[in-house]
């Protein structure tokens, strides 16, 4: 079926004056294009013969603008005679294939789309949506994108009219990065993102609805006519990307940086302009190439901010941005909930005042920086082959993929200042002999005062109980580690079983950061 449908495709490409178009693009690395979604099976009524379609006059005019004559052009319906009006399609306000009820497995008052989703609204029914009856068959959904780097139809582009569904990948030209949907061990629902294909870790290194996670496993992601990419799914209003930075004539790709970009094409398929791309929106994490820092005409920030937990992508309590200095020179500042908590102090080619060599395993960084009327921006490369990703992490670390740590877990809480640290507003009752450590063990009754909060979590639990004078311990919720335990009475340390790692107030009898072990 598979070589059939193939086949098809290829004769599609041949028969139809879209072929012009494709060809001046270089098709030949494999676009997510309208040629996918032509492929529908069941009875699609609507279609034409003849040259009012621009096909020769024994060929059917399908729905999509393609010639052919058998039924995987035209359905099993082709009209005659040629004076037969042209397809409808949704922005004419009928789409005759959508049917309302159980045949599709929708409810009652929802309507079944062209590509089996349920919903009440034009963007899964179009303008039209049939009453029935139920017993009509909805078509097949549209071969789309390969599932991934082992197959041989690699695509890494989504054109206009064209979608990638839930289990469905792009793939970067050179087979590092893939972009689809995800889900994370947290029931908070799935995600759009970027990852590197070969990854032990299984990290992403951007997630396109971060603070947007969506239900079920009926999503899916469409570049509409206009160039608008889109977040579609069941029970929720579609989620836009580029929603003031779309053209029609436009193509989306995951590019071998990681970059997802959508750029406007001239006629002759090469690019006109970028509208929009992913390096813009950083979420947790900084690839080569990306930069952190301001456009100074836009006022738009580039900047990382963490994770909440490390199962939940939506927006933390730390971030890592690029400040210019009195003296015009730049460096990194990390904030937690906006206050600065660590600086980077400057940098050289490769390297960073106050966080030491970074250069290891023969991976070396060249740090790039720029100041001037447009932009003011850090951004590093690595060496070709050379794997990297900067990632701040949801208790405050800066780490690579790679390398070791730069920034540890609350490092900078309490009295330090030293390696950068900003030294914090300390209460009377702490003194620079104390810091919080990870103990494996319990605390004695009374039981600890909960803070259920769902937007906080391990950071903001150190700087609450720091900030008491009368807790001595603290921890998140073991179910998704959000949220506050804080604890008042004797800690008990036990080795044996599976004790659960709390954080515990301990005396060093000598001056020592927190949170250095």
């Amino acid at each position: 079926m598979l070589s059939f449908v193939l086949h098809h495709i290829i004769f599609f490409i041949h028969c139809s004056q879209y072929h012009h178009k494709m060809v001046a693009l270089g098709v030949r690395k494999k676009l997510l294009t309208l040629v996918h979604v032509a492929i529908l099976a069941g009875v699609v009524p609507v279609y034409v013969k003849g040259q009012n379609c621009g096909c020769a006059v024994n060929e059917c005019c399908s729905q999509f603008g393609f010639c052919g004559n058998a039924s995987e052009y035209c359905g099993l319906v082709c009209r005659d005679p040629c004076s037969a009006s042209p397809p409808l399609t949704a922005a004419s306000g009928v789409v005759p294939v959508y049917v309302k009820g159980q045949s599709c497995g929708c409810a009652e008052n929802e309507c079944c789309s062209q590509y089996g989703y349920c919903g009440t609204t034009s963007e899964y029914c179009g303008l039209g949506c049939q009453e029935g009856p139920c017993s009509a068959s909805p078509p097949s959904p549209p071969l789309t994108a390969a599932s991934g780097p082992q197959d041989s139809q690699i695509i890494d582009t989504i054109e206009p009219n064209a979608f990638l569904n839930y289990s469905q990948r792009l793939v970067s030209a050179d087979g590092r990065f893939q972009l689809g949907f995800f889900n994370t061990s947290s029931p908070g629902g799935a995600y759009l993102g970027i990852w590197y294909t070969n990854d032990a870790y299984d990290s992403k290194v951007w997630v396109a609805n971060r603070d947007k996670p969506i239900q079920g496993s009926q999503g899916y992601l469409i570049m509409e006519a206009d160039g608008l990419l889109r977040i579609m799914h069941d029970g929720g209003s579609p989620i836009p990307l580029n929603a003031n930075e779309a053209a029609p004539n436009s193509t989306a790709t995951l590019e071998n940086s990681g970059n997802f970009r959508v750029k406007e094409l001239n006629s002759d398929g090469s690019t006109k302009r970028v509208l929009w791309q992913s390096f813009d929106y950083p979420t947790n994490t900084l690839l080569p190439g990306m930069k952190l820092g301001i456009n100074l005409k836009t006022q738009q920030k580039w900047m990382l901010t963490s994770w909440l937990t490390n199962q939940i992508p939506a927006a933390g309590s730390f971030s890592l941005e690029w400040n210019l200095t009195a003296n015009r020179t730049g460096q990194l500042v990390m904030r937690h909930r906006g206050d600065m908590y660590w600086v980077s102090g400057v940098g050289s080619n490769s390297d960073f005042e106050n966080v030491g060599t970074m250069t290891s395993d023969g991976l070396y960084y060249n740090f790039s920086y720029a100041s001037n009327e447009n932009e003011s921006y850090f951004s590093y490369s690595v060496p070709n082959g050379h794997v990297s990703r900067w990632v701040l992490t949801s208790d405050g670390q800066l780490t690579d993929i790679s390398k070791p740590i730069y920034v540890r877990s609350g490092m900078c809480f309490g009295y330090s200042s030293d390696r950068g640290c900003v030294k914090q507003n300390v209460p009377n009752c702490r003194n620079g002999n104390q810091k919080f450590e990870k103990r494996r063990g319990y605390f004695l009754p009374p039981s600890p005062h909960l803070d259920d909060n769902s937007n906080i979590s391990i950071g903001d639990c150190w700087t609450q109980c720091w900030s008491n004078c009368s807790c001595v311990g603290f921890s998140t919720f073991p179910n998704n580690e959000t949220g506050c335990r804080f604890y008042t009475s004797q800690f008990v340390e036990d080795h044996f079983g599976d004790r659960e790692q709390l954080y515990v107030l301990i005396e060093t009898g000598k001056r020592t950061p927190p949170g250095v072990q």
